[in-house]
C-alpha cells in the first residue's frame, strides 16, 4: 500500500504558504489603501507637476500658488512683424477655483474599500496619470478675441485697387493700385492657451501669419474703367415717393457729383468687376435725407365731442404707419448703377 502522507504534507505546506502570502498581500494592500485614503494616488501629475501622495489641502495650495503666477505672466505670443520676429506679453484676466480642482483630483479612481484602494496605489506605481484643470473662467473664443485686440495693430489688411473720379465734366479718373496684406491666422490659438493653463503651464504660443490677397487688382479696375462714362451719361438718380394719405409727392436727386464721390468697383457673383456705390454712403443718405420725410407713425381715428357729449364736433381720420425699407432701397439704387 502506497503511503500518501508525504504528498499530503507537501500540498498542505503549499496551501499554507499560499494562504499566508495572500493574507500578507491583502494586509499590505489594506495598509496601502488606508495610507492613501486621504491622499492622491502615486504618479499623478497636473502637467509636469507631481501631486501624488499629497493631501487635498496640499493640492489646493499648489494649484492656487502656481496658477496665480501663471495668470500674472499672461500669454506670451511670438509673431512676425514684416521681417522682424517679435514677442508680446498679453494680459488676459482668468481665474480658477483651487478647492474644486483639488476635490476633483481626489476623486480620481477613488475607492472606499481599502484593499481596492491599495491595489490602485500599486497600479499607479507602474504608470503615470496626467490630470488637467477644469474650472477656468474663460473660453477659447474669449482668449482669441483678447489676442486679436492686442495684435491687430500689427496686421496690414489687403487694399484693393479702386477708381477715383477727379472730374465729372469731362470725365476724368485715377486708379489706385492694390496692395497685398499680412494678417495673422488665429485658428486654434485660444485652445492652445487653454491647454497650457489646464496643465499649470505658462502659455507661450506662436501666431502664424498669412498673405491676404486683395479682392480687386489694378487689372480688374482697368478692365471696367472705360465704361465709367456710361454711369454719368445716364444722368443723376432720382428717387420718388407719393404719400397716398396726404397726396403729396416727394423727390430726391443723387447728383452726378455725389455719384462720383460714392462710385467704386467691386466683383459680382460671377467674380466680374462691376461699378457700385459705397454702401455706407447710400445708407446714410437714405437714413438722413429720405427717412425723416417719409416715416410716419400709425395713428387711430379720433372723434372730438361737444361739452355735453351729444355731438361729434371734429373727426381726425386714422392712418397706417409708413417707413422706408432701407435695405431694399439701397439694393434698387445699386441695381441702377450696375445696369448702366
Amino acid at each position: 500500500m502506497i503511503d500518501l502522507s508525504f504528498i499530503k504534507t507537501i500540498w498542505f505546506k503549499i496551501f499554507a504558504v499560499s494562504l499566508g502570502l495572500i493574507v500578507i498581500g491583502l494586509s499590505g494592500l489594506t495598509v496601502l489603501g488606508m495610507n492613501y485614503s486621504e491622499r492622491v494616488l502615486p504618479s499623478v501629475f497636473i502637467g509636469d507637476i507631481p501631486i501624488g501622495g499629497t493631501t487635498e489641502e496640499d493640492v489646493a495650495i499648489t494649484i492656487g500658488n502656481l496658477f496665480k503666477k501663471i495668470s500674472s505672466d499672461g500669454v506670451t505670443v511670438s509673431f512676425q512683424d514684416g521681417e522682424t520676429k517679435k514677442t508680446k506679453k498679453i494680459s488676459i484676466p482668468v481665474t480658477i477655483d483651487p478647492l474644486i480642482e483639488a476635490r476633483q483630483v481626489m476623486k480620481y479612481n477613488y475607492e472606499t474599500n481599502p484593499i481596492i484602494r491599495g491595489w490602485e496605489v500599486v497600479a499607479r506605481w507602474v504608470g503615470q496619470k496626467n490630470i488637467t484643470l477644469a474650472t477656468l473662467s474663460i473660453s477659447s473664443s474669449a482668449i482669441t478675441d483678447s489676442i486679436k485686440a492686442s495684435l491687430s495693430v500689427y496686421e496690414r489688411p489687403a487694399v484693393s485697387a479702386k477708381i477715383t473720379i477727379t472730374s465729372v465734366n469731362p470725365i476724368q479718373y485715377t486708379i489706385t493700385s492694390s496692395t497685398p496684406g499680412i494678417v495673422f491666422n488665429y485658428d486654434g490659438i485660444g485652445n492652445q492657451v487653454l491647454a497650457s493653463w489646464r496643465q499649470l503651464q505658462s502659455a507661450q504660443v506662436t501666431l502664424p501669419f498669412q498673405v491676404e490677397e486683395p479682392r480687386l487688382r489694378e487689372a480688374d479696375v482697368e478692365m471696367i474703367a472705360p465704361r465709367v462714362k456710361d454711369v454719368f451719361v445716364a444722368g443723376p438718380i432720382t428717387l420718388a415717393y407719393f404719400d397716398s394719405h396726404t397726396k403729396l409727392a416727394h423727390k430726391w436727386t443723387i447728383t452726378k457729383q455725389r455719384l462720383a464721390e460714392w462710385l467704386n468697383v467691386a466683383k459680382d457673383e460671377a467674380n466680374q468687376p462691376v461699378f457700385v456705390l459705397a454702401e455706407d454712403a447710400i445708407i446714410d443718405y437714405i437714413s438722413n435725407d429720405i427717412l425723416p420725410t417719409v416715416q410716419v407713425a400709425p395713428s387711430d381715428a379720433v372723434f372730438v365731442l361737444n361739452a355735453s357729449s351729444t355731438r361729434v364736433t371734429k373727426f381726425v381720420g386714422g392712418r397706417p404707419g409708413v417707413t422706408v425699407d432701407i435695405k431694399k432701397t439701397r439694393e434698387n439704387v445699386q441695381s441702377l448703377i450696375t445696369q448702366r
